[in-house]
């Protein structure tokens, strides 16, 4: 995974056209992602409360289960629930998915932001519908667009 400072690295030598191919390329692999949610799965095997059941065994317990459980936290709430065995394998993808599109979010974010930070603070930023425009205050007056 790439820090903000590698990113830096090989984005100040990129030029705009093809940050917007980048960019581009983001939204066309965002639009084929498919069904998506937020969290992690995990197996759970749990001791029930019969003394003479099998998961109680002093020499060879055997505990029940497996038990599937998604957690995850949503708006500031955290919420765990149970997953059937046999929709593990379609949560496991949409989990997949989601941490992708993360991924995904977070590049296009730093391809947009990254340009700002090398231009530097005294600049304004304009966000006009589809584009950004970058105007550089100094010796020239330049504007740049770049996908919003």
């Amino acid at each position: 995974m790439l820090t903000e400072s590698d990113s830096f690295v090989m984005i100040q030598d990129m030029n705009l056209s093809e940050i917007e191919r980048r960019i581009e390329a983001i939204q066309h692999r965002l639009t084929h992602l498919g069904a998506m949610h937020p969290g992690s799965l995990g197996e759970q095997y749990n001791v029930c409360g019969k003394a003479a059941c099998r998961c109680k065994d002093p020499k060879k317990p055997q505990k029940h289960g497996p038990y599937y459980q998604l957690s995850y936290t949503w708006r500031g709430k955290s919420t765990t629930r149970f997953v059937r065995p046999e929709r593990v394998e379609g949560m496991q993808q949409k989990v997949a998915n989601y941490k992708r599109f993360r991924e995904l979010v977070n590049e296009w974010v730093d391809l947009v932001l990254i340009p700002i930070k090398m231009i530097g603070d005294s600049d304004r930023v304009l966000v006009t519908g589809s584009e950004m425009k970058l105007i550089v205050f100094g010796a020239k007056r330049r504007w740049h667009s770049y996908p919003a």
